[in-house]
């Protein structure tokens, strides 16, 4: 990122650094939008919109999984249409 050279192993060793909270992240993120899912398909799709970005956020701005859902909620606050119809389409 940014322009810099970097090798494979420092790569690894990133991606490595980020595995726990990535997977917690991901652990959470499914039993959230799946819940909400059962309860009614409206609020797991807000869920959806809400954390659409929050994979991202865990990994460029090294955040937990708590913080990653709070980002994630904070970059989608005044685009929230345009996260869900981008999300559906995809």
């Amino acid at each position: 990122m940014c322009g810099q050279e970097f090798s494979v192993g420092e790569s690894v060793a990133q991606s490595l650094a980020r595995f726990f909270p990535i997977i917690g992240m991901i652990v959470l993120q499914t039993l959230g939008i799946g819940l909400g899912a059962l309860l009614f398909v409206i609020p797991g799709l807000i869920l959806l919109t809400l954390w659409y970005v929050a994979l991202p956020a865990c990994v460029i701005e090294q955040l937990g999984s708590a913080a990653s859902f709070r980002s994630s909620s904070d970059l989608t606050k005044s685009n929230r249409w345009r996260v869900f119809r981008i999300a559906i389409m995809v």
